[in-house]
């Protein structure tokens, strides 16, 4: 049930507070997302994002600064995306969330798939151990990811030709 796969996927997350938090949270809204197909198998969309705004009311209440409750949030939000070992997917997201919250998505994903069911399993965790290597080359050799990476400035324009004020 969702409940102990939140004890177990909480377990299997490293002692930092807002990883933590992240993994306690979830998956909080699946209750209330949860749908039947017509083979009797349960289906969850949207939980993610509804997931994120219990999170957020939840913590503001019990006032978390805004900073960590905006850090949880986005790590609910994006926690259900399988990822593949493709640099332009992995790109995708380190422009739209961040190295750190990226490597921090990543932790977050080896524990919620070790709190799963056997059920593909070991595809899972293989498919996220080449994300993470794909993921690592990419921060390693300085790949661009977004145009806060991209390592040129106005004088390197200036100096290929361009005059001033094109």
């Amino acid at each position: 049930d969702v409940w102990k796969h939140t004890v177990s996927a909480v377990k299997n997350t490293p002692a930092d507070e807002i990883m933590r938090t992240t993994m306690l949270f979830h998956d909080i809204g699946k209750p209330m997302t949860v749908s039947t197909d017509a083979q009797g198998h349960c289906h969850f969309h949207g939980h993610p994002k509804l997931s994120a705004e219990i999170a957020s009311t939840i913590l503001k209440r019990l006032k978390y600064s805004s900073a960590f409750i905006s850090n949880v949030k986005l790590l609910i939000e994006y926690h259900d995306i399988r990822f593949k070992p493709e640099p332009v997917i992995i790109k995708k997201y380190l422009r739209k969330i961040g190295v750190e919250n990226m490597r921090k998505l990543l932790v977050i994903q080896r524990a919620d798939i070790l709190a799963q069911s056997f059920y593909k399993r070991e595809e899972k965790l293989s498919t996220l151990d080449a994300v993470c290597v794909e993921f690592e080359r990419i921060i390693n050799s300085d790949e661009c990811y977004s145009l806060d990476a991209l390592n040129i400035n106005g004088k390197d324009i200036l100096h290929r030709g361009a005059t001033k004020g094109e």
